[in-house]
């Protein structure tokens, strides 16, 4: 439950802009691979860290109500192309983006391992919230330090 608490958003983590948990929450407990998935995301290892990052693309499809692409950078492209594609083959292409909502679209590949990596760290906080400190630096999962803050 933390992680998919984390990911889907927290005090440390952005959300997917009007996705909410619940969705997210029923994809999770309907389907036995995206459970492994958040369950080997809390003992991440060097040989599961792809497949478990692949799964979690795929999940956040899902959210997005996209069932058969499972690369959220394709998702961004078929919701774009979805939405403002021209009526006719005359249409101004310029006039109809005028009021894109990139707010819409899941976040791109990048952002997304971003995402998972800083869900990745505070899953771990939380799960060791009773020992006397953490042995991650957030330096290696998603934050970066300028001056004297992490950001």
């Amino acid at each position: 439950m933390p992680g998919i608490h984390a990911l889907t958003g927290c005090d440390y983590t952005p959300t997917f802009y009007k996705k909410g948990k619940k969705k997210p929450y029923n994809l999770l407990q309907n389907s036995e691979k995206y459970q492994r998935a958040f369950a080997d995301l809390i003992n991440l290892t060097s040989e599961n860290s792809m497949h478990v990052f692949t799964v979690l693309e795929e999940f956040v499809c899902r959210i997005y109500n996209e069932k058969q692409i499972n690369e959220v950078s394709e998702v961004r492209l078929h919701i774009f192309s979805r939405t403002y594609k021209a009526n006719d083959i005359f249409e101004i292409f310029k006039k109809k983006l005028k009021n894109l909502d990139a707010s819409s679209f899941p976040p791109c590949k990048t952002e997304l391992a971003q995402q998972l990596l800083r869900t990745l760290y505070i899953t771990n906080i939380w799960r060791n919230a009773y020992l006397h400190s953490t042995n991650l630096h957030p330096t290696q999962y998603g934050w970066k330090k300028s001056m004297n803050n992490i950001k």
